[in-house]
């Protein structure tokens, strides 16, 4: 009855007759001796059981990131004004040719000072021969349900269908006042058939 013979060095089985291992090439013990027990080999620890990983929080993710910025400050807007505390409107200005063509201004009852800054009732901001805050007034008198166009500074830059104006003059219904390059439309809101009372 052969015997096979185990390696002392790795612990393989080889046959009977080898001489030698077959796995590592280690010589082997003679066939009539107790064949070598198998090494000992330290087991592996067992892999731990796998879990499946929390998932992130997005939200959490994001507010980690992002920096809280405050909006700049907007400057507050003007009150409006109070139903009632302003003069009504009683006409337009509507500019037909210039940088503003297709702008319209609102003339209201009394004196409406057409000048080049903000604080002019008539704003003419595009308007390059309108500099100062007295380039001229287009009032509207109730009493006489009339309006008139008085030049101011610059009197030789403003005209009336054509004609420059020197002195007060009366602006009826689709009259065209220049100013510079600029041309602009008059309609009057006020007229024979409607004023206010």
């Amino acid at each position: 009855m052969s015997v096979n013979v185990y390696c002392i060095k790795c612990g393989t089985e080889n046959p009977s007759d080898s001489k030698f291992c077959i796995a590592c090439g280690a010589p082997l013990p003679e066939p009539n001796r107790t064949p070598a027990p198998a090494p000992f080999v330290e087991p592996a620890e067992p892999p731990k059981a796998f879990t499946e990983p929390e998932a992130p929080d997005p939200f959490k993710a994001v507010s980690d990131f992002v920096e809280t910025v405050s909006a700049p400050a907007q400057p507050a807007a003007p009150a409006p004004a109070a139903p009632g505390s302003r003069e009504p409107v009683c006409g337009w200005l509507v500019c037909t040719k210039g940088d503003d063509k297709g702008e319209d201004y609102r003339i209201r009852s009394k004196n409406n000072r057409i000048g080049g800054v903000p604080a002019s009732d008539i704003y003419l901001a595009n308007n390059s021969e309108v500099k100062s805050d007295n380039f001229a007034t287009l009032a509207y008198y109730i009493k006489k349900n009339t309006f008139y166009l008085i030049p101011g500074d610059n009197a030789d830059s403003i005209s009336i269908n054509g004609e420059t104006i020197e002195i007060p003059t009366i602006l009826n219904c689709g009259d065209i006042i220049a100013i510079g390059d600029s041309e602009y439309k008059f309609i009057p809101l006020c007229d024979d058939d409607f004023k206010w009372e």
